[in-house]
């Protein structure tokens, strides 16, 4: 490719090769897939600041290539069965056709000239999935065939919009009408693996139309968590972490919509008994240490005003009570490291509130320690360490706020325990050097010393 003269006539004859029967529109859909990777390598090329000559001379082939890849976007629903009806492109390669479409609109210098490929291309796709949608399903083979289909449908929908860099004002109005269509689909479509590439399309939006996002969302959770799929829930969790670091405070109007909405969805999952060391319980254990980082989000992304309003306020000792009752986990150290991170967030803006100081006093200290002299801790895992770092942290914080109350509480834990007063003078002294490093230290030698009291017993 990077010998292509820069001859208008030669480049005519090069896409000529790749976008008529001998190339992308060939009945061999081997050739096709190898094809488009030869295209997508020349439209690299072709892209290059190095190339700028050959890019000027390659510009003005963009509409024919367009008007031919839109081909391989769409393919008919016939509601046959895979082994039944006649062979296709398949799915993958349509995304890589797809890609090069966004690439190749936003390429074309003139507003208008971008504004009519991205309708054209977006509603061929749209047009396609109402089409199937309207046909009549007449038993369960048939449903599935429907949701595979718009599963695909949706993929190519997606990579479209993921092919432009960023989606340029001008053209995000086809993109927008499109999220009427994926969101009735969310709405109407009970299969994950179709809601689920609904969700990538909203994700691949997000970029270019930014806050214009926030009105589908309400229905989106809502249809996404209904079934309580554990995958959906971490899914939709994961782009709330995505679109909240993007828009921060922007986010606070549409997330206290949904906030308690989502929460209720979470715990009703996460009290859903599991087999231990079962393919459930990780599942569950994934999502528990997904819903603490969300929460720990909400602070470190500026959300935390969301918790000032009247109907969310009433709820705030219940999640502090779920992130104290994750500590106590020693099983799975990215949970507790996950809980930690929510308190090392949250000490700062609601220390010096009475409810969370006694949260402090009466759930987190106890709940830390009982971690700390826990024989299930592993105190050689390197996750331990890190985990028992950002408790040290949190703790050093606690120290400055509740004072005196937290040296009590401390040393009646350590007596409990049957440690000696000297135990408690000490975690004293070290609690003075302000060092989270010697705090952690303390504690990993605080585990090891009990634990051999337990075997000389």
């Amino acid at each position: 490719a990077t010998y292509i003269p820069i001859d208008r006539a030669y480049v005519e004859n090069v896409l000529s090769s790749l976008l008529d029967g001998r190339g992308i529109q060939n009945s061999n859909f081997a050739i096709v897939g190898r094809t488009l990777n030869q295209f997508n390598q020349l439209l690299g090329l072709w892209r290059s600041s190095q190339a700028a000559e050959r890019a000027a001379v390659f510009h003005e082939f963009i509409p024919s290539c367009l008007d031919r890849l839109k081909t391989l976007l769409t393919w008919e629903f016939d509601g046959q069965a895979p082994n039944k009806r006649a062979p296709r492109l398949d799915v993958y390669e349509r995304t890589r056709a797809a890609n090069s479409v966004g690439l190749l609109i936003f390429q074309l210098q003139d507003p208008a000239v971008q504004l009519h490929f991205t309708q054209i291309m977006v509603t061929t796709v749209m047009n396609q999935i109402k089409q199937a949608f309207s046909m009549p399903i007449v038993n369960a083979q048939a449903s599935a065939l429907l949701a595979l289909y718009l599963e695909d449908s949706l993929f190519v929908l997606g990579s479209l919009s993921k092919g432009f860099p960023h989606i340029p004002e001008h053209v995000i109005e086809p993109f927008k009408q499109s999220l009427d269509l994926v969101v009735h689909i969310i709405r109407q479509v009970p299969a994950r693996r179709v809601r689920m590439r609904a969700l990538f399309v909203i994700r691949t939006l997000v970029g270019g139309l930014g806050e214009k996002v926030f009105p589908f969302l309400p229905p989106v959770i809502e249809s996404l968590m209904k079934d309580n799929h554990v995958q959906d829930m971490q899914a939709f969790l994961g782009f709330l972490h995505q679109i909240s670091h993007q828009f921060k405070d922007a986010l606070a109007p549409v997330l206290s919509q949904i906030f308690l909405s989502l929460c209720n969805h979470v715990f009703e999952r996460l009290n859903t008994p599991a087999t231990p060391g079962s393919e459930e319980e990780r599942e569950l254990v994934g999502l528990r240490v997904a819903f603490l980082n969300f929460l720990c989000n909400v602070v470190a992304h500026d959300l935390s005003s969301i918790y000032a309003i009247a109907e969310i306020r009433p709820h705030i000792p219940a999640l502090l009570s779920f992130v104290a009752n994750s500590l106590n986990t020693p099983a799975f150290p990215d949970v507790v490291r996950a809980a930690f991170n929510v308190l090392k967030e949250y000490i700062t803006p609601f220390g010096k509130d009475a409810f969370f100081q006694q949260f402090l006093l009466k759930e987190m200290i106890p709940e830390t320690f009982k971690l700390i002299l826990s024989p299930h801790l592993d105190a050689e895992d390197g996750k331990t360490s890190l985990t028992l770092n950002v408790a040290a942290t949190v703790h050093l914080s606690a120290v400055s706020l509740l004072q005196d109350r937290y040296v009590v509480i401390v040393a009646d834990l350590l007596a409990q325990q049957g440690c000696a007063p000297a135990v408690a003078a000490t975690h004293l002294e070290v609690l003075k050097t302000n060092s989270a490093s010697r705090l952690r230290g303390f504690w990993l030698d605080l585990h090891k010393l009990m634990n051999q009291q337990r075997q000389r017993r």
